[in-house]
């Protein structure tokens, strides 16, 4: 096996589970925040405030570096309402 494919599926694995890790951390972050807004929130507007995230797909979005869309957004029932977009790069 040459070093390059093995470099190439270290990439993918590690691309991945960073995927993965990112996914379970928002899950989490969002469960602390339902809780929260639970807590302290009494108006019956607003059921619930969490974060989105989506990673930059398209011309944005390049091999060597990934952006994501990150979105507060607001929950009545089944319907979501955008508050605040934020972009980060790295």
């Amino acid at each position: 096996m040459s070093h390059l494919f093995i470099f190439f599926i270290f990439f993918l694995v590690s691309d991945k589970a960073l995927q993965n890790f990112h996914t379970l951390k928002i899950r989490e972050i969002n469960k602390i925040i339902r809780e929260l807004w639970q807590l302290i929130y009494k108006g019956q507007d607003i059921d619930s405030i969490e974060i989105e995230s989506g990673q930059e797909e398209g011309a944005a979005a390049t091999k060597t570096t990934r952006s994501y869309n990150y979105r507060v957004v607001m929950r009545k029932g089944n319907l979501f309402f955008s508050v605040v977009l934020i972009v980060a790069a790295w």
